[in-house]
């Protein structure tokens, strides 16, 4: 995949656009609504200042605070509601989509869930600084909105940085790809254009990409507050106030309206709509269960190993459904090994009644220098019923030979082909099995 990368940046350099390194989306199109949240910290510090909330092509609602580090939280409050709101609804329409413009953005909200939900259970002793349940209740939510990015394969949380650059390649250097006006520069690009990296550079130099001012409207900032702090008149302090609260809700649009160019020109490229109805599902069914119970971190060793077990299975199930789906993910995979084209030169039936079964059936793959093969691994015929467990696995002069012990789906092996294989599509864990059987006796869906 590094190979096929760089060969692709170099293209893109030459064609002064970007280009596609897949062949689908790995998230679906978006529901009928979607939430983006732009928020803004002060600049060297982890505090909040403003943050521009709703649906994402439409107006921001805004909300700021001039003296952040008073650390007055109110101002969230309306924040806080229309989150609560737009979760709670669509969890019980199709799913959730929230749009959050880059890593650093994530990262705040990720402080913003620590400090807010932390804050219910240790009560500051003064009352003045002690958030209400609402912003306690919004850093909860925050916690959700980080533990659902971070499940693989969720179709929940996009942050718009992160999905272009899995979807596609800029001809500038990679460090320089974290700055979403840039990267939209190079997206929206067509081939054969001129200047793309100048316009880039030059984006890039005007807005910061680290959910923060300009340093501009930093400095702006921070020589007003220093005039309210001297000066003796209300009337004044209120019109230097209204000049920051200006400054911050102005930058807070300038990202939204990035953030909206973004969304339109990743979703303006020509690759094939992806569907993902499991895992979706499965998502909006853990969000709404925790929307409505309170579930506090995980913190005991049981607790751990069953996110961890069901983190890897949805790893495997979401490959599993873009390697199906999309030819050039499975190329990628089969450049690196993990994935292979394979003739059924060979199948061995056990005959009927006779036990134990042990059907086999040998494989002759061609032209792939590498393969990740080892006894005991079990591979599968990609979108097929087909599944064997690796017996033998031997080099040849053109590529290598393997035999497998079938275990599923038999009637379906004949000799010939090349077909595609890739590791078996996981199998739902014990933990997930069993929570399934009790929703099911208690009638819930």
């Amino acid at each position: 995949m590094k190979g096929v990368v760089a060969a692709a940046r170099l293209l893109a350099k030459a064609r002064q656009s970007a280009v596609r390194v897949v062949g689908s989306y790995d998230i679906r199109h978006d529901p009928e609504e979607t939430f983006a949240i732009v928020p803004m910290r002060v600049v060297g510090e982890e505090i909040i200042q403003a943050v521009g909330y709703g649906r994402l092509g439409a107006p921001p609602q805004v909300v700021v605070e001039h003296h952040a580090l008073s650390r007055r939280t109110a101002f969230l409050i309306p924040f806080a509601n229309a989150l609560d709101e737009y979760l709670t609804r669509a969890v019980d329409l199709d799913f959730p989509r929230i749009y959050i413009a880059n890593a650093p953005a994530l990262e705040l909200l990720t402080v913003m869930a620590a400090r807010y939900e932390n804050a219910g259970r240790n009560l500051n002793p003064n009352p003045a600084l002690r958030p209400s349940h609402e912003v306690v209740r919004l850093g909860y939510l925050c916690r959700l909105i980080k533990d659902i990015y971070h499940m693989p394969g969720q179709q929940i949380v996009v942050v718009m940085t992160e999905a272009i650059r899995r979807h596609f390649v800029t001809g500038q250097i990679p460090p320089k790809d974290g700055h979403l006006g840039a990267l939209t520069e190079w997206l929206a690009a067509v081939a054969g254009a001129t200047g793309t990296q100048a316009r880039a550079d030059l984006r890039a130099l005007h807005f910061p990409a680290a959910a923060m001012l300009s340093r501009e409207d930093d400095e702006a900032v921070e020589s007003i507050l220093h005039k309210i702090k001297k000066s003796k008149s209300a009337l004044t302090r209120q019109r230097l106030q209204a000049d920051i609260e200006h400054l911050q809700a102005e930058s807070v649009l300038a990202e939204w309206s990035m953030l909206q160019e973004a969304h339109a020109a990743f979703w303006g490229r020509d690759l094939d709509a992806s569907v993902h109805p499991d895992i979706t599902k499965q998502n909006t069914s853990w969000l709404k269960y925790r929307l409505e119970v309170v579930v506090a971190r995980s913190r005991r060793a049981i607790a751990m190993s069953q996110r961890y077990e069901m983190h890897e299975y949805h790893a495997g199930l979401h490959k599993s459904a873009l390697i199906a789906q999309d030819s050039m993910r499975f190329e990628h995979e089969r450049v690196d090994g993990n994935a292979f084209r394979a003739r059924i030169s060979a199948v061995r039936k056990t005959p009927r009644g006779v036990q134990p079964k042990d059907h086999q059936i040998d494989l002759t793959v061609d032209h792939q220098p590498n393969i990740r093969l080892r006894l005991g691994h079990r591979v599968q015929i990609v979108g097929g019923e087909l599944v064997g467990e690796v017996r033998m696995v031997k080099r040849t002069p053109v590529g290598y030979d393997a035999t497998l012990s079938v275990l599923a789906g038999i009637d379906s092996a004949a000799i010939g082909g090349p077909h595609r294989w890739a590791d078996q599509v996981p199998g739902k864990p014990f933990t997930q099995k069993y929570y399934d059987k009790i929703k099911s006796v208690l009638g819930m869906s």
